[in-house]
């Protein structure tokens, strides 16, 4: 895929070509989604609460999917461009939302896998602090 100038994930053709572009461009891609699985095992409890924060096409919830069921915990995925949002296979809920508008539920584990890059430095801390204090008891972010 040849990358735009003006590379957004608000594009449909982005989004067509995402899942091997990010493969592409990132070949510890896949390492790291296992990795997250690794730290789901271990923080996702029976009926546990689940987000992935920029969810993309639903790589992260793909991964965890078995232990999500496993333990019938709640998956909620959130992705802000529509057009990524289309192409969301991923288990659960999509919300389709700016995940710092996102009114979040105390949870057990959220992922946040190369998303906080993408949204500005001078909202990035009253997120992270935001989410920090809805971590249940034994949960991790």
């Amino acid at each position: 895929m040849e990358i735009p100038k003006d590379w957004t994930f608000k594009s449909q053709h982005i989004a067509n070509a995402f899942d091997v572009h990010v493969r592409e461009q990132l070949p510890w891609y896949d390492l790291i989604t296992t990795s997250i699985t690794h730290f789901g095992r271990h923080y996702i409890p029976m009926n546990g609460h689940v987000y992935d924060i920029g969810a993309s096409t639903g790589n992260i919830g793909n991964a965890l999917k078995d232990i999500l069921e496993h333990r019938q915990a709640t998956f909620t995925a959130i992705e802000e461009s529509a057009e990524m949002a289309q192409r969301y296979s991923g288990p659960g809920t999509l919300i389709q939302e700016d995940a710092t508008q996102v009114d979040f539920e105390p949870f057990d584990f959220a992922v946040l896998f190369l998303v906080l890059m993408f949204i500005p430095i001078d909202r990035r801390q009253d997120f992270i602090k935001r989410l920090t204090n809805l971590i249940k008891p034994g949960g991790c972010i």
